[in-house]
């Protein structure tokens, strides 16, 4: 709407000012001439301004066009973006929820093996698709500012998948460990039946060395690069900070 309002505003300014200029030439041409046919005069300038402000007009509609085409793809290429983000997010709040209940295992026996056998979303493959509409978007906006934020975010979604996959291993030894130590949860059906639970003394003693692998995880700086350069992080704190 406030385009329109725009367009009908140059149009209008730019039919009084010919108006303006017609009238001008009339008064300083067409006036001081008494034998001249004034009517026949302001006919003709009028005439002359019909003609002159048809290309004007076209020459405005045109470039009015070209700024709705350009909205238009920018409105398409974000709307791609978007979409395609939707899974990378879930993907990522998905990761969060599982890293804070694997962190848990210091306090509690944690047993949920949709942690180690879920297909985890491949991000370099979504982030490959999504890169030619930000590249697009990028041109016709005439501003790299989202393509260095998408390079940032997905060298940060490599480093969380990475360490994620070492948390899932650290968990994969203390899930195995806990199955083999007390058969109660193998026969229970493993992980339909028994999800967390206290430990016992024994199963704490027992899964000591898999419990402070976990734990140092979590305490432990993680190593990544960017832009780079080494940097260290607490993999919950750079995971909070990519969501």
């Amino acid at each position: 709407m406030d385009k329109k309002i725009k367009l009908l505003g140059k149009l209008t300014v730019a039919y009084f000012l010919l108006i303006g200029i017609c009238f001008l030439i009339y008064i300083l041409v067409v006036t001081p001439e008494s034998g001249a046919d004034k009517v026949s005069a302001i006919m003709g300038l009028l005439g002359w301004s019909a003609t002159i402000f048809t290309p004007i007009a076209a020459y405005l509609l045109l470039d009015s066009w070209k700024d709705q085409r350009k909205y238009e793809l920018e409105y398409e290429y974000l709307s791609n973006i978007i979409k395609n983000l939707k899974p990378i997010y879930e993907e990522l709040i998905i990761i969060r929820g599982n890293s804070l209940i694997i962190k848990n295992t210091n306090e509690k026996l944690i047993l949920y093996n949709d942690f180690i056998t879920r297909s985890n979303l491949n991000f370099q493959n979504v982030l490959l698709s999504l890169y030619p509409d930000i590249k697009i978007y990028s041109k016709i906006k005439k501003d790299d500012f989202l393509e260095k934020i998408y390079l940032q975010f997905d060298k940060k979604c490599f480093q969380i998948q990475m360490h994620y996959t070492f948390l899932i291993g650290f968990y994969s030894e203390y899930y195995d460990q806990s199955i083999s130590i007390n058969l109660i949860y193998k026969n229970k059906g493993n992980t339909n039946d028994i999800k967390e639970k206290m430990y016992s003394y024994s199963d704490q003693l027992n899964l000591k060395e898999q419990i402070i692998k976990i734990d140092d995880f979590f305490k432990e700086d993680r190593v990544g690069t960017l832009e780079n350069k080494i940097f260290y992080f607490k993999f919950l704190n750079h995971l909070e900070e990519t969501i």
